[in-house]
């Protein structure tokens, strides 16, 4: 249980018996079986609590700005498409259904479930965190534009069709005002290590 605070007022008793023990075993630390033995722990599952993500939060058209991402609730059939921007809460979050995450695996995550934005018609399967494929996304921050990374040569960006609150993949054009998105919160000290990023372990343990 994640309590550090609870758990650090607690008496553990005498462990001059356990610590004996571990120094004739020569026992390594705990750090040395996530670094060196199981390091893909420390890539798939963050151990901060509240681990960073690149963006989160609303995903708003900067030529339509009372426009977001929105989704229905239907697990079966859950699509992303736009509509109207709803209020943000006293703590800066949106409404559930216009809550996404672009996080350090380079996935839009909707909310904090499994489910991640898909080319294959703008759908939120679940995640399945590879490296390459439909559901990696680029952000560039300075121009606001989202990208699929799974494209050779060209980039083909996230574009809206506000007439029919539709969300599509167009090649990427810099006079496009339909392909500017930014979220509500953007880490920007994160953004900024964007291409060595990959995965947890860089957050946890990035001085070595």
């Amino acid at each position: 249980s994640r309590e550090p605070e609870r758990y650090a007022k607690v008496d553990a008793g005498d462990l001059s018996h356990v610590k004996a023990v571990k120094n004739r075993l020569k026992c390594k630390p705990f750090k040395y079986f996530l670094t060196k033995i199981a390091p893909e722990i420390l890539t798939r599952y963050p151990i901060e609590i509240n681990a960073p993500t690149f963006a989160s939060g609303q995903i708003k058209s900067l030529s339509h700005p009372n426009v977001c991402f929105d989704t229905t609730m239907d697990v079966e059939y859950m699509k992303v498409f736009l509509y109207d921007c709803g209020e943000l809460d006293v703590h800066g979050k949106p409404q559930t259904t216009q809550f996404f995450r672009l996080t350090v695996f380079k996935n839009i995550n909707y909310g904090n479930q499994e489910f991640c934005l898909d080319t294959y018609k703008m759908r939120l399967p679940e995640c399945h965190y590879e490296e390459f494929g439909n559901q990696i996304w680029n952000y560039d921050y300075h121009q606001n534009i989202i990208w699929n990374a799974n494209d050779f040569g060209d980039h083909f960006c996230l574009t809206g069709n506000f007439s029919n609150q539709e969300i599509y993949l167009m090649k990427c054009e810099d006079d496009n005002q339909d392909q500017k998105w930014k979220f509500t919160t953007e880490n920007v000290k994160l953004l900024d290590r964007w291409d060595e990023i990959r995965g947890y372990d860089k957050l946890v343990y990035k001085n070595g």
